[in-house]
């Protein structure tokens, strides 16, 4: 039980955001109930304990539910990407492309994996791959997106993001539109599109947190919240991989920007 539970902890990172909502929730309810045995009075104390041991058996289901894929050449890639483990992802999904046994969905997580090497023309070319097996894939536009933006084709990284979000992107992608219009020189656009980012999501997760930073420092000329400044190693990263790229020699001036507005 300890091994299993310790193993849940380990890979709770790389569960899909609504389990994890689930067993975080479920935990809290748990402890709850919990105090009520010992705090409720003797009649009431065996509710506590069944509503304790319903909690419990929902909190298994969703262990279940999360591991349900991890078993597939896919989840495994999955679970690989998540933990930074790309040439892991490489050596898992290439030989499945070769006997085109990849999905749209395989074949995002390929590309995507293949920008997080800096292999930008590897990545474009899976991902356009993706887009011909699912045209209206909102994740494969959202990942090409990315890789041209990371290109440095900035107009047409905003033509992909806001594809995205015609066809179900979260709306947390108006950050990433907002990116690619204000580096496209479009400060207008990029203006409509930041106000429409939702601030809760994106300051969530420090690297989503420093680029908002980075465009309210830019667009709106607000230095950035402390919380925004947590990303820096992330995005430092991304510019030492993307050296050889307009976007990875433009982050490095960025860098600096968010650096010394810590100082103001």
């Amino acid at each position: 039980m300890l091994q299993m539970i310790l193993k849940v902890a380990r890979d709770f990172p790389t569960f899909e955001r609504p389990v994890r909502l689930a067993l975080i929730i479920g935990v809290l309810l748990l402890v709850v109930t919990g105090a009520f045995v010992f705090i409720l009075p003797q009649e009431t104390r065996l509710a506590a304990c069944f509503g304790a041991l319903g909690l419990t058996v929902v909190m298994q289901i969703a262990v279940l539910y999360a591991y349900r894929n991890m078993v597939t050449p896919l989840g495994r890639a999955q679970r690989d990407y998540l933990a930074g483990r790309y040439q892991d992802v490489v050596d898992v999904l290439v030989p499945l492309r070769e006997t085109d046994t990849l999905d749209a969905k395989g074949l995002t997580l390929l590309g995507n994996t293949f920008r997080q090497l800096g292999d930008l023309p590897a990545s474009s070319a899976v991902l356009y791959e993706a887009l011909n097996k699912s045209p209206q894939h909102h994740f494969a536009l959202y990942a090409i997106g990315r890789t041209l933006l990371s290109e440095g084709d900035y107009a047409s990284a905003a033509g992909q993001f806001s594809l995205a979000l015609e066809n179900g992107s979260p709306d947390g992608v108006y950050l990433d539109l907002a990116e690619a219009q204000w580096r496209a020189g479009d400060s207008e656009a990029a203006l409509v599109s930041l106000a429409r980012v939702p601030l809760a999501e994106t300051q969530a997760e420090p690297v989503r947190a420093w680029m908002l930073g980075l465009l309210q420092l830019k667009l709106l000329k607000q230095s950035p919240d402390a919380g925004g400044l947590d990303g820096d190693a992330d995005w430092q990263g991304v510019a030492d991989r993307l050296a050889h790229t307009p976007y990875g020699q433009a982050l490095l001036h960025d860098i600096d920007d968010m650096r010394r507005a810590r100082t103001l």
